[in-house]
């Protein structure tokens, strides 16, 4: 009997499982694989898109789209919401929305977060660039 959890189907249990564990895996290997960087106000300002991303691209990463944008208030907030209690969440907010940022979504082979996550901590790219 169906109850609506989940959908009926002709395929076996076995092969379903096989199916529902790829789809699982390949899932969590694709999203991995993916992340977001956002170049902030400061990097805008000072001119420093093209030196960042040029230097992105030598990390290995892919880039899959990026574009330039103002961030309002409501875009910002959404994003940022689950900092909302924290109380460095109004000179987030006031700074995310002082200039244009670039968001710029990454590809990588395996551990992108982590890869860009320690790409951007690198204090040499930061003081050679003026970051």
């Amino acid at each position: 009997m169906n109850d609506g959890a989940e959908p009926r189907t002709v395929v076996n249990h076995s092969a379903k499982q096989t199916i529902t564990q790829s789809i699982k895996y390949n899932w969590r290997k694709y999203l991995g694989n993916r992340t977001l960087a956002i170049l902030k106000p400061d990097c805008v300002r000072k001119n420093l898109i093209g030196q960042v991303v040029a230097k992105i691209n030598e990390a290995g990463f892919k880039i899959l789209a990026l574009k330039m944008v103002k961030l309002t208030d409501d875009s910002a907030g959404g994003f940022y919401e689950v900092h909302k209690e924290r109380p460095f969440f109004k000179d987030l907010m006031a700074y995310m929305t002082s200039g244009a940022c670039v968001p710029i979504a990454l590809e990588k082979d395996e551990n992108a977060a982590k890869e860009i996550s320690h790409f951007f901590s690198r204090k040499e790219l930061l003081e050679n660039n003026g970051l």
